[in-house]
């Protein structure tokens, strides 16, 4: 039969390994914020047209709608919070309704906490008459 100081002595190891062994398994997660710049917007209106999406390995991070109000010399700028590391910046143009030409669809963005900040430098085609 086992004692009661021998009982107390396995519980004791029992939660000192398990208070060991479950923060040594948790990873350090570095939390970021990036400002997502948006370049040569040919019309403010047509960032209403205009969806960016994080997505990193957690989850999907929505955001408003754009404002063209938010445009100053054909240049939007927009601040994602809580990031973490693996993310992917998408900028989704929808160019059906604009009307006076199209965007070139831009490359996803990969960010990470030391490189946090990314551009899409856009290119607009004007619609041939």
């Amino acid at each position: 039969m086992i004692s009661n100081q021998s009982r107390l002595l396995i519980l004791v190891t029992f939660l000192t390994a398990l208070t060991v062994f479950s923060a040594c398994s948790l990873p350090e997660t570095n939390v970021y914020e990036s400002e997502v710049t948006i370049k040569n917007i040919e019309n403010p209106e047509h960032v209403e047209e205009f969806t960016l999406i994080a997505e990193d390995p957690e989850k999907i991070h929505p955001t408003p709608e754009l404002n063209p109000d938010g445009v100053e010399n054909g240049e939007l700028k927009y601040i994602f919070t809580n990031l973490i590391g693996g993310t992917t910046i998408e900028l989704d143009i929808n160019n059906h309704a604009i009307d006076s030409g199209s965007y070139e669809e831009p490359e996803n963005q990969n960010v990470n906490s030391s490189e946090t900040d990314v551009t899409f430098e856009l290119i607009f085609i004007p619609e041939e008459d």
